[in-house]
């Protein structure tokens, strides 16, 4: 598939500039700075910058033009429709879990009565929620913090993980059908997601639902995407 297809895709599954996770830190910001709105629409990414106790720093929330030209550097990388919908549930497209400020399936202590991440126990990393244990490497030798970040390497390394587990969970398919092509997606996001009653689950099948509809989606970019991405119209 094209980047435009996918990076359509990627909009309709998950729309930039609405999201509370997407967060971009400010190295500095002075009085004048926390006072300024950056538009008037009733959006959050029209906000002043805020404060973050937890990082002791302000941040302002990523824009739809900068959320849309982050997608397009994920769709340059994404090969297919399976992997698109995966991602987007796995982590909402998230700018923080696309950076790696968060992580998932951590483990928590309690430090003065707040409830805290205990350092270096997350074990799901970047936009696929790959499964990498401290002190692990995936199957091509990357460290966790090698599959995290908004470069286009370090999404490449994470697109390039999430499809060799992919590729692994429809192996296990193909043979638990007795040899057949499972067309079903179903099957291979339940087993790339762990669930091991996919068939039953509610979620899996809010996933291939998910799937079917973007593939039935109309695959030109709007002007204002275009326009965003600095294309004549």
């Amino acid at each position: 598939m094209s980047p435009d297809v996918l990076l359509a895709m990627l909009l309709f599954a998950q729309a930039p500039g609405r999201s509370p996770h997407a967060k971009i830190f400010l190295d500095t910001c002075d009085d004048q700075c926390q006072q300024t709105r950056r538009c008037d629409e009733p959006f959050m990414y029209c906000r002043a910058p805020l404060l973050s106790p937890r990082h002791r720093q302000f941040y302002r929330y990523e824009t739809w033009e900068e959320g849309v030209k982050r997608y397009a550097l994920i769709a340059d990388v994404v090969v297919d429709l399976l992997l698109t919908t995966v991602m987007s549930y796995e982590s909402s497209l998230r700018r923080d879990v696309h950076e790696g400020r968060s992580r998932g399936d951590c483990d928590y202590t309690t430090v003065a009565g707040t409830r805290t991440v205990i350092a270096g126990s997350c074990r799901s990393h970047c936009l696929g929620q790959v499964m990498v244990r401290r002190g692990q490497r995936t199957s091509r030798g990357y460290t966790s913090d090698e599959l995290v970040g908004l470069d286009r390497a370090s999404t490449a390394r994470c697109v390039q993980t999430v499809i060799d587990r992919l590729s692994g969970a429809n192996n296990a398919c193909v043979a638990q059908h007795a040899g057949g092509r499972a067309a079903y997606p179903a099957c291979t996001m339940g087993v790339y997601g762990g669930v091991a009653s996919w068939a039953m689950d509610p979620r899996i099948s809010a996933r291939a639902k998910t799937f079917h509809t973007l593939a039935n989606l109309p695959t030109e970019l709007d002007a204002k995407v275009k326009q965003t991405l600095g294309r004549a119209p």
